[in-house]
């Protein structure tokens, strides 16, 4: 589906799908190629009333990072304290943060074909973030389908020996250095290196 709006034009309403996929031969070779990995930080729970005030996301080749995006984002609603206790995202910080308007056309540039479906997203907790997203995309007038694998999903499957399967305790599990935890482009690019030491320990024979 395309992924494009006129802004020339009155606001139309978007449609995002999202499908969450199987890890069998053909979406394994997709990963091994490239995939994205993606996170949100948000004012609060509920994709409908909440907004995304951070965007994080890496591109992965070869079970690399390439390239990364991120940005804080001005929603204009005031982020939720709990929220802010996690992620340390003040309402100040997000006071000169470019808008909605401003970051989204950046953001769908750097997602490019992940929007068409083309290429895998993966996220963990897959469903908070693919809901926020597919909503503001949406809301925002875009159009496109997004095929996500979730770390968490996998993590469930293949870690089952962890005493839980938060990011940060499948971090300490792999050794991974997450600088900025519960900030979106740290988190992103934990979560991508999650996926690939998954499919490298358990997926590869």
């Amino acid at each position: 589906m395309d992924i494009t709006t006129d802004s020339s034009q009155p606001m139309r309403k978007g449609f995002v799908r999202y499908h969450e996929i199987r890890l069998d031969r053909e979406n394994l070779s997709k990963l091994q190629q490239c995939y994205i990995a993606f996170d949100t930080e948000t004012t609060g729970f509920s994709y409908k009333s909440d907004r995304i005030i951070e965007l994080g996301a890496t591109l992965f080749v070869n079970g690399e990072p390439e390239a990364s995006f991120s940005s804080l984002v001005n929603a204009g609603k005031p982020i939720h304290p709990r929220a802010s206790a996690v992620n340390h995202i003040t309402n100040d910080m997000l006071s000169d943060a470019p808008s909605e308007e401003e970051i989204y056309p950046e953001f769908i540039e750097f997602m490019g074909e992940a929007l068409k479906g083309n290429i895998i997203v993966c996220a963990h907790n897959a469903r908070f973030d693919m809901g926020f997203l597919s909503y503001t995309l949406s809301r925002l007038g875009y159009r496109a389908t997004i095929h996500y694998i979730d770390t968490l999903d996998l993590a469930r499957q293949y870690l089952y020996m962890l005493p839980d399967h938060k990011q940060e305790t499948i971090c300490h599990h792999y050794r991974i250095n997450n600088e900025q935890s519960h900030r979106a482009s740290s988190d992103a690019t934990a979560c991508g290196i999650i996926l690939r030491n998954i499919i490298n320990e358990y997926c590869i024979k």
